[in-house]
């Protein structure tokens, strides 16, 4: 009998080393030991079903994966060509702003240096009646060309060209520039302007001109919702931590802003609801636009509100810009807010 367990034994070590489980154990002369073998071969039987279920999966699961794998290599392909036309496409648009550009910039610029040179004829000749139509000439052509200078500056944040021009200023003479060209708009709606300067304001290092842009667009709009009252420009320089940032705040004691529009009003232009484009007309895309640049400069714009009160604007930059713009973190957040803005077209 031991003879025979021994031969069984190394028979059935033989199957498992192999892996050949369509073999059975034959009986032995010992009838004991019989019903052993049976059940024996009773689970090698249920070893080899389980086994062919197991490469009948395996084949299904290779078949799946090639399938897969084709679809993904030409998703991939497609992705690739939309991609290189979407290039093409942004390169085309970038190419035809740059030429509107110009062909608008050109005449746009000799309708207000004519409408000027008129001007001042006018008033060397005492011909006042001409003087308020020439003015409104010479209005609207700044109107337009600053809307040139609006849709470019779009269209340069979209396809991720816009760069920043850093340059070291005093905040007070940017503000008081803006002061400048601030009340002659604002004493056309019956408005005043205010500034106001907290102590120790200083310098700081961000793009001059995009700043002044949109300071200017903030006094255009707060001057919008108000009418025979007061704009105020406030200016604080506080830190946070370890960043010094410079805050401009707008507040007008307007009409206030309705909430929902207020939620939308930093949004896609092209999304935005439709009496913000009555409301606000150019001025919505000026907001939209100084939004993506403060997010750009490493800042943000807040709004508040309060229908019948008036409304109030938030510029807030860091002081020192190619430092602040140069922590990773801040870059990815900048990257994540633009991303989540340009998205929500979809």
């Amino acid at each position: 009998m031991e003879n025979n367990i021994k031969k069984l034994t190394q028979k059935l070590e033989s199957f498992l080393n192999d892996r050949n489980f369509s073999e059975k154990l034959q009986n032995v002369e010992e009838e004991d030991l019989n019903p052993l073998i049976e059940q024996v071969n009773d689970l090698l039987e249920e070893i080899k079903k389980g086994e062919d279920k197991l490469n009948q999966y395996k084949k299904s699961l290779k078949a799946q994966i090639a399938v897969r794998t084709d679809e993904l290599k030409k998703e991939k392909e497609s992705f690739e060509i939309a991609f290189r036309e979407a290039q093409t496409a942004s390169n085309s648009k970038s190419v035809f702003l740059a030429n509107m550009n110009h062909e608008l910039r050109t005449p746009l610029n000799a309708i207000i240096n004519y409408s000027e040179m008129l001007q001042e004829e006018a008033e060397d000749e005492g011909l006042d009646d001409f003087i308020p139509d020439l003015e409104k000439i010479r209005s609207a052509g700044k109107s337009l060309l600053s809307w040139v200078d609006e849709i470019l500056d779009l269209s340069k944040i979209e396809s991720g060209r816009a760069e920043l021009k850093l340059e070291s200023f005093d905040i007070e003479q940017l503000v008081r520039v803006a002061e400048t060209s601030g009340k002659k708009l604002v004493g056309e709606s019956g408005n005043q302007l205010e500034i106001v300067f907290s102590d120790g304001l200083g310098e700081m290092q961000a793009d001059k001109e995009r700043t002044l842009r949109i300071l200017n667009n903030l006094v255009e709009n707060a001057n919008r919702s108000t009418q025979n009252g007061t704009i105020a420009i406030q200016v604080q320089r506080e830190r946070v931590e370890d960043i010094e940032w410079i805050s401009f705040i707008i507040n007008d004691n307007g009409a206030g802003i309705d909430p929902k529009i207020l939620e939308a009003l930093f949004k896609d232009y092209v999304n935005a609801d439709a009496s913000i484009s009555s409301c606000y007309g150019g001025t919505a895309l000026s907001l939209a636009i100084s939004h993506r640049f403060s997010l750009i400069m490493g800042g943000n714009i807040f709004a508040e509100s309060e229908l019948g009160k008036g409304s109030s604007f938030t510029l807030r930059l860091p002081a020192e810009m190619e430092a602040h713009l140069e922590k990773p973190h801040v870059k990815r957040a900048t990257d994540r807010l633009l991303s989540d803005i340009f998205n929500f077209r979809d």
